[in-house]
């Protein structure tokens, strides 16, 4: 099965960036990526952007990250698996810790870059 992480993203104390919270999943090499404004909890919908792809080695890691941009602590991780994709919205049942359920992220028709992620047990 693929992986998944979410990472807490504390940005340096200089930055006008918001701590947010990084979802992200296996795909092949890649990790898709997608910043959450609030910390995911089961039954809240919670604003996302979609970010470029990250690399595999985010999966198991916590520390500060290059070039000055903060520090990542790891919340949740585990295994997913897709139950439902197409290009506006993904389907996930997630079985980690400490999350285990069903995710949603759908993607705003408006604007591509916006998406929201909805989470349920």
């Amino acid at each position: 099965m693929a992986r998944y992480v979410i990472l807490r993203h504390d940005p340096p104390e200089r930055s006008s960036n918001a701590v947010h919270w990084d979802f992200m999943i296996e795909a092949g090499p890649v990790l898709r990526t997608w910043a959450l404004e609030a910390e995911p909890f089961a039954g809240r919908s919670i604003p996302a952007a979609a970010l470029p792809d990250h690399r595999l080695a985010y999966l198991d890691y916590e520390g500060p990250i290059s070039d000055n941009r903060g520090n990542v602590t790891r919340c949740a991780f585990g295994e997913f698996e897709i139950t439902a994709e197409t290009l506006a919205r993904l389907e996930l049942r997630l079985t980690g810790n400490p999350w285990s359920g069903l995710v949603t992220i759908r993607q705003d028709a408006a604007n591509p870059q916006r998406w929201t992620f909805d989470f349920s047990v």
